[in-house]
Formats: structure tokens, sequence, C-alpha cells
């Protein structure tokens, strides 16, 4: 009897365990991943910034909670107005849970935390919980300038934006076209190698550098510069890590001087007036000839007729 006892209590032990786990299972919430999206996404300091929560968890979340690079906690509860936790009223949480932060400084650099708590539907018996994350850096946008060559380029000519300062190796250069008509472009080049555009007109090369050929009035507008340097013998794509990610940022204005049309007219007029006088010069020479020589009636007659003839034909 004793080994069936032993086996009975063993079975009940299992049992009251399994009962327990379920038990503390039931108490724990769920956990899901929230995505957290950077606007702009590359902010520089003085800006203002929005992490903006991807979800839509507007009409469901019950708590959401804010841990800042230094720690301190944002906690906005639905129903209830926000209060900000410092006075300046830097930090705004939105009714979704993102978060705006105004006036941007080195200190708000580092990582974001966001936790939002959903209460249990009909069907669940425990609160969901997502949490999402976003590591923020401020590009340096002092450190580098723009190099525009020609400085004043003419329609139909070549130029080169070249970004001086930024370390001789990178991670990522992106330049971002906007023009004065409103048309964006962007143009990506990662490990240092020529960027294969549909658009051979344009094309980076190496140093981060954009080239742009045969350029007309409509490249006019303002190009922008990102470059993304990582720490370490990793490329961005396979470290993926931006604590170790250093970026920077410029802009500049492109004014391509048109070619004015004026210039030729003038340039055509004088030859055509030139001309006109040299022929009116060189008749007024024939019509000196019968004064200088014994020239008969019917002679007159012919160069006359030279003259009118020549005359014509520049006319023509």
């Amino acid at each position: 009897m004793e080994p069936f006892q032993s086996h009975s209590r063993s079975q009940t032990a299992i049992f009251l365990a399994g009962c327990i786990l379920s038990c503390l299972l039931q108490m724990v919430s769920a956990q899901e991943n929230l995505t957290v999206a950077s606007i702009p996404e590359h902010p520089i300091q003085g800006q203002s910034i929005l992490l903006d929560v991807v979800e839509n968890i507007q009409e469901t979340f019950e708590e959401c909670e804010w841990t800042q690079p230094s720690g301190n906690k944002i906690i906005f509860a639905r129903g209830t107005k926000f209060t900000p936790v410092n006075t300046s009223q830097v930090v705004v949480v939105h009714q979704n849970c993102s978060l705006t932060i105004k006036n941007l400084r080195p200190s708000d650099q580092g990582r974001y935390t966001v936790k939002v708590t959903v209460p249990p539907t009909k069907q669940q018996t425990r609160d969901s919980i997502y949490i999402g994350s976003i590591f923020l850096i401020l590009c340096d946008e002092k450190q580098i300038r723009i190099k525009v060559q020609p400085p004043s380029p003419k329609a139909g000519q070549d130029v080169v934006m070249t970004p001086q300062g930024i370390p001789d190796t990178y991670d990522h250069c992106e330049w971002n076209q906007k023009t004065e008509s409103g048309v964006s472009k962007e143009f990506q080049d990662s490990g240092q190698e020529s960027n294969k555009q549909e658009n051979q007109q344009q094309m980076i090369q190496q140093g981060c550098s954009l080239h742009l050929t045969q350029i007309t009035q409509a490249h006019s507008g303002e190009y922008s510069v990102y470059v993304e340097v990582f720490s370490g013998q990793h490329s961005a794509k396979e470290k993926g890590n931006r604590e170790e990610m250093k970026c920077y940022r410029s802009q500049t204005q492109l004014k391509v001087v048109s070619v004015s049309g004026s210039t030729s007219v003038k340039y055509s007029v004088g030859i055509i007036a030139g001309a006109l006088l040299g022929s009116l010069t060189w008749a007024s020479s024939l019509s000196l000839v019968p004064l200088l020589f014994d020239v008969s009636r019917e002679d007159k007659q012919k160069l006359s007729s030279i003259c009118v003839c020549k005359a014509e034909q520049f006319c023509a």
C-alpha cells in the first residue's frame, strides 16, 4: 500500500503545482510589442520631435507610461488631464500615448520606452501590456557644410555638391532634393559604393558627393544631406545599434542661372547690321565708279542692276 500512497501523493502535488502555476499565469499580463517612430526621422538640436506610437490604441488603453533616458517616468491615465513632470512644458503626451519633446537638447538623447496597459475584454481575464522603445539621436548640423562647385552654376553645366567635415568612412549617405516646384527626390548610398540611380543624371559618388549633370532650372531648390557613422568594424545593416551611431546633417540652396536669349539675339542683330552696312558701303563705292572713270551709259545701267541685285539677295 505504501507505494500506491506515494504515487497518489505525487500526482496530487503535481496537480496542485499546475493549479498554482495556472493562477500565476492568469495574474501576469500578456506583453506585446509596439512600434515607435520618430518624426522627423533625423532631428537636430532645438527642434521639436514626435515619438509616435504607430499602433491605433487610442480607444482601448487604460494607462500609458513613458520612461525617459534619465529614468524619469511620465504616466498618462486615460480620462485625466496630463501634467508634465517639468514646468517648462517641454514634454507633452497625446491622447494616443505619443510623446512630443520640444526644444531638443543634447541631454534629451537616449532610449525612450513606452508601456501601454489595455484592460481585458470579455474573452480575456488579464490586462494586455504593450511595450515599445526608440533610441533618440540628435544629428550634428554645425560640423559639416556643403560645398557647391561651381558656386553659381548655369543651365547646361555639371554640378558637384560635397559635404565637408564628415569622416572619411561612413556607413550610410542620403541626399534629399526638394525643387522650387515642390518635387521631392531621395538618393541613397551605403557602403561608399556609387549609387546606381535610374536617372543617371544624378549620382552619389565617393565622399558622399552628389553629382548633377546638364542641369536645368528645374534643379533649383533645397538639397539636404544625411550621413550615418557607426563605431566599430560592422556596417549599419549588420550592427543596427543606434546607440553606437553618430549622424550628420546639413542643407544648402541651389540656384541655377538661366542662359538668357537676349545675348544671342543682340549678337545676331549685330551681325545683320554689320552685313547690311557693308553691303550698302559696297554699293555706294560702285556708284562712284562712273565719276572716277569714263563709263558709258550702258555700263552705268549694268552697274546699277548689279547693285540692285546684291541688295535683293541680302534682303532675301
